[in-house]
């Protein structure tokens, strides 16, 4: 093999292997607004060979108010199971992001804006999630300057590792 031949090859080798790092199994863009009631936004989504549930989760104050958002990967058969773990009072996770988190500054957060939650199953890889930008609203049950989520934008995109 020459030099040339040889360094072609090389090049080739490399870019499949980007090509392959660049697969994805599932890529959205979602915009999730208050609207009136503060739904969830869920779908199914196929990584790999499995199906599971995607949802964001608006997280209530008991006095009203949308104060965090969860982001929650459940299998069809049991959607009450976050995949990604489970949700503790005062502890932070990457799969949760709070009023506060954005009203400070996303990206100065332990997680960032951009954050890599394993799919839980051996080798599946990984939902990335980036919080591209969010609305803020005021009042939260009696507490009219507290702030409150109205709008998210995130893109999901899954692959395989």
């Amino acid at each position: 093999m020459t030099a040339a031949t040889a360094v072609l090859v090389s090049l080739a080798l490399i870019g499949s292997a980007g090509k392959e790092e660049s697969r994805s199994w599932y890529k959205e863009r979602v915009v999730w607004n208050y609207g009136t009631e503060g739904l969830a936004w869920s779908r199914s989504i196929t990584l790999g060979d499995q199906t599971y549930r995607l949802t964001l989760q608006p997280l209530w104050a008991v006095e009203g108010g949308i104060v965090a958002m969860e982001i929650v990967l459940s299998a069809l058969d049991n959607p009450d199971t976050n995949l990604f773990g489970e949700r503790e009072m005062d502890v932070s996770a990457p799969f949760v992001f709070t009023v506060e988190d954005l009203a400070s500054g996303i990206s100065k957060t332990p997680f960032g804006a951009r954050r890599a939650l394993p799919i839980p199953a051996p080798g599946k890889g990984a939902l990335r999630v980036h919080i591209v930008s969010h609305v803020l609203g005021k009042g939260v049950g009696m507490c009219r300057d507290c702030d409150n989520i109205q709008s998210v934008t995130l893109d999901f995109t899954a692959s395989p590792k």
